[in-house]
């Protein structure tokens, strides 16, 4: 309040109240701060976590994008504006919205590019793929690219329990054995 223009003050604060889970209060100060500060990219990438704390997955690619016009290259940016996205298909898929999560999928692989995020992709395409065969292969692909058996089938479960969708049952499509011992590699 005595020194409205001290940006650092303001980023302190609202990321306290962020980290606390106050985000009511820290949208108040988030706004108090983008008043004097518009176009600053660090109080924007606030703005961002804060969305992706609230569920607000496509405001916060909105956000993030508006960084991305002051700093292109940010590849924080870009990696949060593809794991929202990768968030939103999760929420259509629990949703069964099937349309709206591959719409969201495709528009996530145009921002991730490592191989374990590739992996995630077709972790989530496969479990929303109609066809049996083409679901199952998109599953062990996933697994695959997620780092074998060990690490891909947590993964695996991890998204079903994201999507509200049967565990075992895609275990099962995927071709998952557990009982198997992991090779030295995966561990």
């Amino acid at each position: 309040d005595l020194d409205p223009e001290d940006r650092a003050t303001h980023l302190q604060l609202i990321r306290t109240l962020r980290s606390r889970g106050e985000l009511k209060q820290a949208r108040t100060q988030l706004d108090a701060a983008m008043a004097h500060f518009p176009k600053d990219s660090e109080v924007l990438l606030e703005a961002v976590e804060i969305a992706l704390a609230s569920g607000a997955f496509k405001k916060a690619v909105g956000l993030a994008k508006r960084v991305l016009e002051l700093d292109p290259i940010n590849a924080r940016v870009r990696a949060v504006i593809g794991q929202s996205h990768l968030s939103h298909a999760r929420k259509q898929i629990a949703a069964n919205n099937t349309a709206a999560a591959r719409g969201e999928l495709e528009e996530a692989a145009q921002w991730l590019r490592s191989t374990e995020e590739r992996g995630s992709i077709k972790l989530l395409h496969g479990l929303i793929d109609a066809p049996a065969e083409t679901s199952a292969a998109l599953l062990r692909e996933g697994i695959a690219e997620l780092g074998g058996t060990l690490a891909g089938s947590f993964h695996l479960l991890l998204e079903a329990g994201r999507t509200r969708r049967d565990p075992k049952a895609l275990l099962h499509r995927a071709g998952v054995d557990l009982s198997a011992a992991p090779r030295a590699e995966e561990i």
